[in-house]
């Protein structure tokens, strides 16, 4: 290592060696020797030689194996992110051009980790002093070496990247002005990756339009209308992500070429190649909105319909690969095969309750995916993109999509893919074109129905989904409920039962919403509605159980009181309170169960008192744990931990509790430290336990004053306190608020010696221009009520 040996600092070789068998032990030892080694290394990184170290192998020890340069520049890159601002002068300019040189050495992956390097240098410098750096840079993209070229441009688009703006700062001599009429030259270059690296490069700057851009807009323009007859699917892509960004950042600069724009983006989106079809398929939603937007005449793009929605149906259809994706289509049973943990998607529990007078808040914090496939395809854009030209140009659209759904689902359709895909696209459109597909609902409710007995389970699943899109269609129709809503009620029971996990997961989602559009027209069936929904409750794996305990819980909103009946309770609470105790205190999986028991606490109220003293119970035990947990730990550990979702969930259970039973819940208060640790909730530095804690305070006032009564002196300081706006904490100040309110209301004259605090606060709120309507009633309310 002759010219590693150069670069070591005044006879530190041996310090050099000493790292390079770090580096070579870090790779090869066991768990219990790495950690070891790992520990020597964080003890080093403060080390302005070992730093020096990390950038020699990197950049200069080319006899060592990749990954051992690799390693080194991984933690150069680390100590850079952590500690570059403790480094002396000396050791930075000697890091800087170190990395320099390995930006065009002859290995690829050492070309990528001097990039990242540079980059994150040249983001803790925030390009101070990096004229010469990118000046040097440039110069190297007219190098006859391919190295040199490709490293300068992954090191330049990664910068442009992190530092748009600063790129175009005065103060740096705008270097977008050399930059970007640079990378306008690379348009054309025979090397397929180097037009990439251009054409990205450039396409960063759409954000933020700086002049340099302006001035090189023609030049830009013609350049893509170049490409977009390119061999590299890369660089159509990239086109499409390029016209994407001009429609919705400047659509001025391209409405003169605005027909050659679409004609490119109907053939991308047509294209056979998944990754250019997703981008391009984003275009068009875009395209409708600046019909809103900008003003954008929308018989432009209606005159391309009639080409337009037969590709985007095409793109709705089933893919191989992502048939592979999703594991096949055959009639899969799994319902019996339990779940793996990564297939389970984090769920996670917000405040619930937001407290208005004369009203039960509102609640939808679950979001979550109806379909296993999350990620963004071309098939969703597809589909989402039909949705958008619905409601755009609504029944419009039917005559170029009527005839193609007739084709999809005929009888005769042979292909269950082209079946699936037109079922899709009738869902897509159920809202946007509702008037003109209403005619032919009474031929294609019966139709969808009768698919959920479809062989295929993706066949079966998606017309779940469909048929829930024209629930209230359904619903409305119907009076006697014989021709649609009882048929459909009981085909989505059945298939609840459905021995395929997707199929399930589809008609429980299917059922909520048929819920929430029924209501009280659910009473007659409720008996077999719970039977069935029990029967699923035995047998579903883990992620299915999440969406049954959603579909519980809005059936429980739904009816109402009408489900506290003894018979209908005998059925629904025996399994549900066999899942309580069989989860543990600290498994997540008892939040949507919790969630589910609020709904039915608060919908059937008195009747929930045989089960509420185990609940009751348990919720505070759950808290005070949490509690003492968070303690322990420390709050700068729990920063990023979500232990707080078990107090916040607890405590919107307990809010349920009380608000369903009233004044029956004040024994269990009585005997309780529930004050207490409601105390201490409203003390949580997390705004989150905050505002469910006040929610429980308000229902508390509500049902059980005379145990509110004594702790004034405590409560109400605090609450006072959380009287207060910003646009994080609207929900955690109409809480207090509303909190407080109930309570004044009840005990009158006791709250005298807080009035001035109070009125101060609450004048001050109805003053802001900026809070919330909603937040502004509430807290005119309260007024009136201390007042």
């Amino acid at each position: 290592e002759t010219r590693a040996a150069a670069d070591t600092m005044a006879g530190n070789e041996k310090q050099l060696n000493e790292v390079l068998r770090l580096l070579a032990m870090s790779l090869k030892a066991d768990n219990e020797r790495q950690a070891e080694v790992f520990k020597e290394i964080i003890s080093l990184k403060k080390n302005e030689d070992f730093n020096r170290c990390l950038a020699i192998i990197l950049c200069s020890a080319k006899s060592q194996p990749d990954a051992i340069r690799t390693a080194a520049g991984v933690l150069l890159k680390n100590s850079i992110r952590s500690n570059y601002h403790k480094m002396s002068t000396p050791t930075r300019n000697f890091i800087k051009n170190k990395v320099l040189q390995a930006v065009g050495d002859e290995k690829k992956e050492i070309r990528k980790t001097a990039a990242l390097i540079a980059c994150q240098t040249a983001s803790e410098d925030k390009l101070n002093g990096w004229e010469k750096v990118l000046h040097h840079l440039v110069k190297m993209l007219d190098s006859p070496s391919y190295n040199d070229v490709d490293g300068a441009f992954n090191t330049l688009q990664k910068i442009c990247e992190d530092e748009k703006s600063r790129l175009d700062s005065a103060e740096l001599g705008r270097p977008l002005n050399i930059l970007i009429p640079k990378f306008l030259t690379f348009f054309v270059h025979p090397k397929v990756e180097f037009r990439a690296y251009a054409v990205g490069s450039v396409n960063l700057f759409l954000q933020i339009m700086p002049q340099a851009l302006r001035v090189n807009m023609k030049d830009y323009l013609k350049g893509l209308g170049i490409l977009t007859n390119d061999k590299s699917f890369i660089i159509r892509k990239l086109v499409c992500q390029a016209f994407v960004s001009l429609v919705l950042q400047d659509l001025n600069t391209i409405l003169p070429h605005i027909k050659q724009v679409i004609e490119f983006m109907l053939k991308a989106t047509a294209e056979s190649k998944e990754e250019v079809a997703r981008e391009a398929c984003e275009f068009w939603p875009i395209l409708c909105e600046a019909h809103h937007t900008k003003g954008l005449d929308s018989k432009i793009l209606k005159s391309y319909l009639p080409v337009l929605v037969p590709i985007l149906l095409k793109g709705m259809i089933y893919s191989s690969l992502h048939l592979v994706y999703l594991g096949g289509d055959e009639d899969i049973e799994d319902s019996h095969i339990p779940d793996r943990k990564q297939d389970i998607a984090p769920r996670h529990h917000g405040p619930k309750v937001t407290k208005f007078y004369g009203a039960n808040g509102d609640a939808d914090t679950w979001d979550d995916d109806d379909e296993d496939e999350s990620y963004w395809n071309l098939r969703k854009c597809s589909a989402s993109s039909l949705d958008t030209l619905a409601t755009d140009y609504k029944d419009d659209l039917l005559p170029f999509l009527l005839p193609l759904l007739r084709k999809s689902l005929d009888s005769k359709q042979t292909d269950w893919k082209i079946t699936e895909a037109g079922i899709l696209a009738l869902g897509a459109v159920a809202e946007g074109c509702f008037k003109g597909i209403s005619q032919h609902l009474n031929q294609l409710i019966p139709f969808l129905i009768s698919l959920l007995k479809h062989p295929k389970p993706l066949v079966r699943s998606i017309t779940c989904w469909t048929l829930s899109r024209y629930s209230k269609w359904v619903i409305h129709t119907d009076p006697n409920d014989e021709k649609f809503f009882k048929p459909l009620m009981v085909q989505l029971l059945q298939s609840i039962q459905d021995k395929n996990k997707r199929v399930q997961e589809a008609a429980c989602s299917a059922f909520a919403t048929l819920e929430e559009e029924a209501q009280e027209r659910l009473i007659p069936y409720l008996e077999p509605i719970l039977k069935n929904l029990m029967f699923a409750l035995q047998r579903y794996q883990a992620k299915n159980l999440l969406v049954l305990y959603d579909a519980i819980g809005t059936l429980a909103e739904s009816v109402g009181p009408a489900l506290g009946r003894k018979e209908l309770l005998k059925i629904l609470m025996p399994p549900l309170m066999s899942k309580w105790q069989q989860l543990n205190d600290g498994d997540r999986n008892i939040f949507p169960l919790l969630e589910c028991l609020t709904s039915i606490a608060q919908s059937i109220r008195g009747g929930f008192l045989p089960f509420a003293a185990p609940v009751f119970s348990r919720c505070l035990k759950i808290i005070h744990k949490t509690l003492v947990h968070m303690k322990q730990m420390g709050r700068s550990a729990m920063e990023n931990d979500s232990t707080k979702e078990f107090i916040v969930c607890s405590l919107d259970l307990l809010s349920g509790l009380v608000e369903g039973l009233g004044s029956s819940i004040e024994s269990l208060v009585a005997n309780s430290d529930c004050l207490a640790l409601l105390y201490e909730c409203l003390r949580d530095p997390d705004p989150d336990v905050r505002q469910s804690a006040f929610g429980l305070l308000g229902d508390l006032g509500k049902a059980c004053i005379g145990h509110i009564k004594p702790h004034l002196h405590k409560f109400m300081p605090v609450t006072i306190s959380n009287i207060t706006f910003d646009n994080n904490s609207a929900s955690l100040c109409n809480n207090a608020s509303w909190a407080l309110g109930e309570i004044a209301l009840r005990v009158g004259g006791d709250m005298s010696e807080f009035m001035p605090g109070i009125l101060e606060k609450l004048v001050s709120l109805i003053k802001n221009p900026s809070a919330p309507k909603s937040l502004l009633e509430n807290a005119a309310i309260t007024l009136g009520r201390v007042g």
